[in-house]
């Protein structure tokens, strides 16, 4: 039968229809549809669209739900759907009582698979509170649910798996706070009455240990000694060079591309040979660009000189289609500093911005390291920070190869910045002239 085109009519089925209807899909309009297989079981479906997601509820088969019921049904499921929740936690709940599990199942395709692109992520979130929450609270009413409860399950893992503990716990809460705004919980949330007794250890939280600041250059140099001295397999120590030389994570680094350096994109500001990383391989997901020291440009030439053929920059030594492994880079730390993570060199590196270069502007760190911005600060970000960032790298690389306290260089990064601002707002300027000659000549 199918949708008939034309304007939108419900209630188009009749029982003399069902009787006889061909396998396929009929609509009743509403969302409501018989649908009828090859084997001629029939059986009715809900079709509704609920986040701006679509999906289809069953309602059972039509020799047991007769068409006035279903329709029914299809009406109760289209309220629930209406008011943003999932008619499979809210038909024939009278009382609204919905258990723990029910809740964070609800939470987690309402908040978190709708969310961002990280899939892993999404997985973990829903898995951690199966196997940690549900065993003790997930039959039980979340109305119901108490701060004593909570510690409860929390307690057995609290000091042997810290930080899956305190993820946990904060994920319980959201679960809560998404109850309370559905009406299926009239108490407060129950988690921050135990943040007293349970609060995050940052000792325990597990930060990437790192290189201490003023012993980077000293090991960046044995790093380098033994790069050039060794003739197979390079290629883990040179990554692990690269990612220290540009303060990248090691995500960045270990999918670049040769054809993500010095783009020819119209890039004005990019004044110096640089790496673009596309927003896809970025904790933020933005585009990222770095200017690249001397040092870098060297690496960079001279690796490719004997680099396999790759569009990968450093491809796996196994496969060179595929990208290096996270534990090659580590291994080769391990060499020189033993215990220390390769993230840990943006530390060193945040450090060393702080103390070892004498203070540079937190907005320049915080570009440096493609951490967030104010959106003040992102009106000029490309044009202003690259620029200061040029001179940067190049001091960061300089300290790292010759042990350089270059204070002359980055004295330039203040004169850089009042520079780059200045052209800023000279532009503006002009645009905002430019803009009023435009409106006054139409």
């Amino acid at each position: 039968m199918g949708k008939k085109p034309g304007p939108h009519v419900e209630k188009r089925l009749t029982p003399a229809f069902i009787k006889k209807a061909s396998p396929g899909r009929h609509t009743d309009g509403g969302g409501l549809y018989l649908s009828v297989s090859p084997t001629g079981a029939k059986r009715w479906v809900a079709r509704l669209t609920i986040n701006g997601h679509r999906r289809d509820y069953g309602l059972g088969p039509a020799h047991t739900i007769s068409l006035a019921k279903a329709r029914e049904i299809a009406a109760e499921y289209r309220e629930a759907a209406y008011l943003g929740l999932d008619p499979r936690f809210t038909i024939g709940r009278k009382d609204k009582a919905l258990t723990f599990e029910e809740a964070a199942e609800q939470t987690h395709a309402d908040l978190i698979k709708t969310k961002g692109k990280n899939g892993k992520h999404k997985d973990q979130w829903i898995n951690t509170l199966r196997t940690y929450a549900y065993p003790s609270i997930g039959k039980m009413n979340v109305a119901h649910i108490e701060s004593g409860d909570i510690v409860r399950l929390l307690k057995p893992i609290w000091d042997t798996k810290h930080e899956t503990a305190r993820r946990v716990k904060q994920r319980i809460g959201v679960v809560f706070n998404w109850a309370k705004v559905h009406n299926y919980r009239t108490a407060e949330n129950p988690v921050p009455a135990i943040e007293a007794i349970y609060r995050t250890d940052k000792r325990k939280a597990g930060h990437f240990s790192a290189v201490p600041w003023r012993k980077a250059d000293t090991i960046f140099q044995e790093m380098r000694a033994k790069a050039d001295n060794r003739e197979t397999e390079p290629v883990g120590l040179l990554a692990l060079q690269f990612t220290i030389l540009t303060a990248s994570r090691s995500g960045p680094v270990r999918f670049a591309r040769w054809d993500h350096l010095d783009t020819q994109a119209e890039e004005e500001w990019a004044t110096c040979p640089h790496w673009h990383i596309p927003g896809e391989l970025m904790k933020t997901g933005q585009d990222f660009t770095i200017p690249l020291s001397k040092a870098a440009q060297t690496l960079l030439a001279e690796w490719r000189k004997q680099a396999p053929k790759s569009d990968l920059i450093f491809p796996s030594p196994q496969n060179p289609r595929k990208p290096l492994s996270d534990a090659t880079m580590r291994k080769a730390l391990q060499e020189f500093a033993p215990g220390m993570t390769v993230h840990g060199w943006r530390s060193t590196f945040r450090d060393w911005l702080a103390e070892g270069a004498h203070g540079v502007e937190p907005h320049v760190a915080d570009a440096a390291l493609a951490h967030g911005r104010t959106k003040t600060d992102a009106a000029y970000h490309r044009a202003a920070y690259f620029e200061q960032r040029i001179f940067l790298m190049e001091a960061w690389s300089r300290y790292l190869l010759e042990s350089q306290d270059d204070l002359t260089t980055l004295a330039q990064i203040q004169m850089a910045e009042e520079e780059a601002f200045q052209r800023y707002a000279e532009q503006e300027v002009e645009k905002e002239g430019n803009r009023k000659a435009g409106l006054m000549s139409s």
